[in-house]
């Protein structure tokens, strides 16, 4: 009896310990093996762009540098022409990669459709909210709460008062921005004034430099950007009119440090969105297998996915004790002291009445 108990009770342990082994998460399952994850980025525009489409590939570059030993990885550009997504896409999803990645409103249409028509595939999608869908990760940025410490800093330095923004778009995404950055600036002079263009596009840097030029002229002293390439454009118009600018996503003032000095003294700073950190976030959620499926995670100043660069050309033109209440607000945000507003969930007519308050 004792000998029939005692080989039930090794077969219930060997049991458990093959059940065990079997329950770790589909990374380590891989790596065990020695196979890789593989993940693919599909960038909708072109790398070299200074700004957003940079970001957005420094993300999966993060996951390859920190896991060289886990993860094969892939960039496809597919360029700003929507007309050859479709085919790019069905290519993508023909072949055998574990995650596929994509970011932007322009984009989520055709990752909710793929979702759905490859169940057994894994999407992550960045910058938008995709909920209700199971094998869809999304992430979403407080870039409002970034964009609030840009406009305390615009603030600050503007000596009439009136600062400009450019987006590439009148879209809720850039609007968000927008939102943040004159509550920042409002936080600092509440009768601060500003004008607000929007390029129509990503691409037209001429456009951008355009519409700096006439904000300039208008009496605006620092102008802030969303626009991508376009945005560019605005650190043309700074230089040549001896303003200051405001960059998007990248500390923007690096890439012109050594080819153009001049240029890289206009960007007082730069508000950041870190899509690096936040797919590293993600990777990391992914091994564990913790990843939420059919949800959106927001990220913000308290997860260090959002902010300003804080760098020698920050400090040359912001006052110590603006440095400091800066500072403060950005901790008062995190403590939930400041709420920020947000575009999502305004309506056309509460953004543009929040809009009015600043025009002249």
């Amino acid at each position: 009896m004792k000998k029939k108990l005692y080989m039930l009770v090794s077969v219930m342990i060997l049991g458990i310990m093959l059940f065990t082994t079997g329950c770790g998460s589909e990374a380590e399952e891989e790596a065990a093996g020695g196979d890789k994850t593989k993940i693919v980025l599909l960038l909708n525009g072109y790398l070299g762009d200074l700004a957003w489409y940079d970001c957005s590939a420094a993300g999966i570059n993060a996951i390859q540098e920190k896991y060289p030993d886990e993860v094969e990885t892939k960039i496809i550009e597919m360029t700003t022409d929507q007309s050859k997504y479709d085919a790019i896409i069905a290519d993508t999803l023909s072949e055998d990669w574990d995650i596929i990645i994509a970011g932007s409103w322009t984009m989520m249409e055709y990752i909710q459709q793929a979702a759905e028509d490859y169940p057994e595939k894994e999407f992550w999608f960045f910058d938008e909210p995709i909920e209700g869908i199971d094998n869809v990760y999304s992430i979403s940025y407080n870039a409002n709460e970034g964009a609030f410490l840009a406009g305390m800093a615009a603030a600050s330095v503007s000596e009439n008062g009136v600062i400009g923004f450019i987006g590439g778009e009148d879209s809720t995404v850039v609007n968000d921005t927008l939102v943040g950055y004159l509550e920042g600036a409002a936080y600092v002079n509440p009768d601060i004034k500003a004008i607000v263009s929007y390029t129509g596009n990503w691409d037209d840097s001429a456009k951008g430099k355009e519409l700096a030029l006439v904000q300039y002229n208008a009496g605006a002293d620092v102008v802030g950007h969303l626009a991508s390439n376009a945005g560019v454009g605005v650190f043309e118009a700074a230089k040549e009119t001896g303003k200051l600018a405001i960059g998007s996503d990248t500390d923007q003032s690096l890439v012109f440090e050594e080819s153009d000095p001049e240029k890289a003294q206009t960007i007082l700073t730069s508000s950041l969105k870190r899509v690096d950190v936040s797919l590293v976030h993600a990777y990391e959620l992914y091994k564990e297998g913790n990843i939420p499926y059919g949800t959106c995670e927001r990220l913000g100043l308290d997860k260090e996915c959002v902010g300003i660069v804080d760098n020698d050309i920050y400090r040359s033109y912001i006052s110590e004790d603006a440095a400091k209440a800066i500072e403060q607000a950005k901790q008062d945000i995190i403590d939930g002291k400041i709420t920020v507003s947000s575009a999502y969930g305004m309506s056309t007519d509460e953004l543009n009445a929040f809009k009015g308050q600043f025009v002249e």
